[in-house]
């Protein structure tokens, strides 16, 4: 049997060996190009006012601590569960690795109700919600939905006047930045979007030919493509709007909270759970909260407003505990009843938008370096 003095089976003149190692110290400096300094932790003390106290740093925390503290003489408390964003959350192909990850990810799932999710394992499917400074647009496809014109005109018709179809466009227009410079030659695409906004909108990239072939499949079939589904209100089928930019996730911690961090007059306060919002049972309105980290537990006080962002599950879970929420359940549990209130009502209503549209995809995974290079190709087709 031949042996070899080399730990390396190959011979090699040292040229190949030089380039692999360049290529490997190339890899791991390009971390760096995304390593960010993180957000400082907020010094709080037991009993401190702020005029606004935000719960939950994801999609709309970050968009109203960014709005609120742009008024110099409030100051803004911003309470999130998580931490910071992980890198992989920047590269959009390494995100699923956050996905059922405890430090980034809730890891909720659905409850077996005997209609839904059958041919899945207990009839019962995960539920990604983030739980890091941008919430679950730190763990999402990118995939940016404008929703419906019809949805709308339900909400206004039902009370709901601030959300008509034009207010709501306006407010979409107002957040976006679009950038996707061969779409934007088309001026009903380009008046549609907002070009000076804080949230990248562009599209995905993609050179597979077989998506093409797919999209006439659809196309034969009546399930017309069209260049904008956002434009032709989600009906129809072609490729999706993406929350990125230069091949970055554009997530809201990186488009509203980082340009503001700055802000003298906004405290990120990291890694700390909202265990109840304090209410004053006379007049029923919220005065402050009560908090618990890994180390201690405090109350903290808001002059004007408490604001509760942390999503459909955990608002309504802190709403609760609070003495929010459906009498029979509250005192089932031993939570004093506050306001009685038809919480699960309320989440139904909310679980049954988030899947008024049926959604297929297609999606092709290429595995390269033993899994460390991930290429995810999503090819949606909404409204049918």
């Amino acid at each position: 049997m031949q042996c070899y003095n080399s730990t390396c089976l190959t011979p090699s003149v040292g040229v190949a060996t030089q380039i692999f190692a360049s290529a490997l110290n190339f890899f791991a400096a390009s971390q760096c190009l995304l390593t960010e300094e993180p957000v400082p932790d907020a010094d709080v003390h037991n009993l401190d006012k702020f005029d606004f106290i935000i719960v939950g740093a994801g999609t709309a925390g970050s968009v109203l601590a960014n709005r609120l503290s742009a008024i110099k003489d409030w100051n803004i408390l911003l309470i999130e569960a998580g931490d910071d964003e992980p890198i992989e959350g920047k590269i959009p192909v390494l995100s699923s690795e956050l996905v059922n990850n405890q430090k980034y990810d809730w890891n909720y799932r659905t409850a077996y109700n005997g209609v839904n999710n059958l041919a899945n394992k207990n009839g019962s499917v995960i539920w990604p919600r983030g739980k890091v400074l941008g919430g679950s647009s730190v763990l999402n496809a990118m995939i940016y939905i404008q929703g419906n014109d019809e949805d709308y005109k339900n909400w206004y018709d039902t009370g709901n006047k601030e959300w008509s179809v034009e207010e709501v466009r306006r407010c979409f227009r107002k957040a976006e930045s679009f950038q996707d410079m061969k779409a934007l030659e088309n001026p009903v695409i380009s008046n549609h979007y907002g070009h000076n906004g804080p949230l990248v909108i562009n599209t995905f990239n993609t050179s597979f030919d077989y998506i093409n072939k797919v999209l006439s499949a659809w196309d034969e079939i009546d399930i017309k493509n069209v260049e904008d589904l956002n434009v032709a209100n989600m009906m129809g089928s072609g490729m999706m709007r993406a929350t990125a930019a230069d091949g970055i996730r554009q997530s809201h911690n990186r488009a509203y909270l980082k340009p503001v961090v700055h802000r003298k007059n906004l405290k990120i306060l990291k890694n700390s759970f909202v265990t109840k919002i304090l209410i004053n049972n006379l007049s029923k309105t919220a005065y402050g909260v009560e908090v618990r980290t890994k180390s201690r537990k405090y109350k903290l006080f808001a002059t004007k407003e408490v604001i509760i962002s942390g999503g459909a599950i955990n608002s309504p879970q802190l709403l609760m505990l609070s003495g929010i929420g459906p009498r029979k359940h509250l005192c089932s549990k031993g939570i004093p009843v506050v306001v009685d209130s038809p919480m699960d009502k309320i989440f139904k209503i909310t679980f049954f938008y988030l899947f008024q549209y049926t959604v297929m995809s297609l999606v092709k995974r290429v595995s390269l370096i033993n899994n460390l290079m991930l290429f995810d190709i999503f090819i949606i087709v909404l409204g049918i």
